[in-house]
Formats: C-alpha cells, structure tokens, sequence
C-alpha cells in the first residue's frame, strides 16, 4: 500500500511540475526577448530543478521534455521545438552530472547558472549547425551574460520554493 501511495505521490507532483513548467514557458512566451532575439529567462526551468533536485533525473528529464514537445505544439512555434529541446536535454544532462558528482559542493543558484549558459551555447550551436552560419557566435558572449543572469534568478527561485514550501511534499513517508 506504502508503495502505491508513493507512486502516486511521485506522478501527482511530475505531473504537476511538467504542468507548471509548460504554463511558465507559455506565459514567458508571450513576452518579448530580452536584448537578444528569442532569449528569454526560461522560468519554466524553476520546476525542471524541482523536480530533479526532490524527485529524481529521469522526472527532471520528463518535466524538461513535456515542457519543450508541448510548449512548441502548443504555442505553434515548432521551430523552437530543436533549439528548446536539444539545448534543454543538454544543459539538464550537464546540471546532473554536476548534481551528482559535485552534490555537497556546489550550490542550487551555481547549478542553475552553469545550466542557464550551457542551455544559451547549445542553442547558438545548434543555431549555427542548421543555418551553417558562424556569423551567430556573435551573440554568444551576450547570450554567456543573460545565461548568468537567468540561472541566478531561476536557482535563487528555486532556493525560496524549497524553504518555503512544506518538507513533507518531498518526503517518501508521508
């Protein structure tokens, strides 16, 4: 029964994080960029960390994908659909390994912010990769600045929900 009731639990808050993660990257679309064509903070990303940092990777990687896959047929912008979700695989598959291997000695807000980044270079890569053309690097170093920017605001959010937010959500026994 114990089991049962985590497994719900545990659907129960994916699919609530992949829903507020999709809202969150809808709403942000309907903004315009930042300085830069197509950049955006990326608040969706809030529950993206959530969900890795109380459920697990693989719910970050589903929270991650549903955002991008539905987010780009919802807001019928399929293009964003290879640059959305090669970088988001990308930057989540780095802030892992990072998670991980570096988990006591690096901090949410650091995560986020070398996340943010990476997620920006892959997508001025992958840019590069389909209009086979370098002239987009340009953007990079501004695109590195609003990636420090973005991950400090999406990991501080994340820091305030997890001390905000009551312990039993997270815990298995409850």
């Amino acid at each position: 029964m114990q089991k049962k009731r985590n497994s719900a639990k545990m659907l129960s808050l994916l699919s609530l994080f992949s829903a507020l993660s999709l809202i969150m990257f809808l709403v942000e679309s309907l903004f315009p960029s930042l300085f830069i064509p197509g950049a955006k903070i990326g608040l969706g990303n809030i529950f993206v960390f959530l969900a890795l940092i109380t459920l697990g990777q693989w719910q970050a990687y589903t929270v991650a994908i549903v955002k991008a896959v539905l987010g780009s047929f919802i807001s019928g912008n399929l293009s964003t659909l290879l640059f959305s979700l090669s970088a988001s695989l990308v930057s989540l598959t780095v802030a892992i390994f990072l998670f991980y291997v570096l988990k006591a000695k690096i901090s949410i807000v650091a995560l986020s912010v070398i996340s943010a980044v990476t997620h920006n270079v892959t997508q001025n890569a992958v840019y590069a990769l389909v209009t086979k053309s370098s002239l987009v690097f340009v953007y990079l170093p501004y695109l590195c600045v609003l990636g420090l920017i973005s991950g400090a605001i999406v990991g501080v959010t994340v820091v305030i929900l997890l001390r905000v937010l009551p312990d039993r959500l997270w815990h298995k026994e409850s």
